[in-house]
């Protein structure tokens, strides 16, 4: 990721704006960690779990509950008020640690997180506002427009 975002002028070149944006994705990674673990329970060590599943439903109502919105939390909290600054790190243009956390974000919108509810969201203002923005660049509008144009076009076939 950081690769595309030096090439395509979403990392900074300042050497504390890229180490604000590394520790911004790796805040990301974190608030998803958890429940990756209850997916990929063998890649982590986990894998006695595979036999007691009502320990990864504890696991997941805890993250449900405490753990995801506390790291949502943090990340409202780092968000501007400034609605013309929606980005994540204070910047006025998204950077590589927008584009990691708002797909991951529409994951928790979209109810596919097993055990996560859909409206997890919804405290969180400035997360919901990001995510407009982020999906109001013309090059993001683009992309959707053309997955959505290649979805129809294979689901006629």
């Amino acid at each position: 990721m950081r690769f595309i975002g030096k090439n395509g002028c979403l990392y900074p070149t300042d050497p504390v704006h890229a180490c604000q944006v590394d520790a911004a994705v790796d805040h990301v990674e974190d608030v998803f960690l958890g429940h990756t673990v209850t997916l990929y329970k063998e890649r982590f060590g986990f894998n006695f779990l595979n036999d007691s599943p009502q320990h990864v439903d504890v696991v997941r109502k805890e993250l449900n509950e405490v753990v995801i919105p506390r790291h949502l939390g943090n990340i409202e909290k780092g968000l501007s008020d400034n609605d013309s600054c929606p980005w994540l790190v204070g910047r006025d243009e998204p950077s590589i640690a927008d584009f990691v956390l708002v797909p991951r974000l529409v994951k928790l919108r979209d109810g596919t997180l097993q055990g996560i509810d859909a409206d997890i969201l919804n405290s969180f203002p400035k997360i919901l506002r990001l995510m407009k923005a982020f999906y109001s660049l013309p090059p993001v509008m683009e992309f959707t427009a053309e997955r959505e144009r290649r979805k129809v076009a294979k689901e006629k076939s």
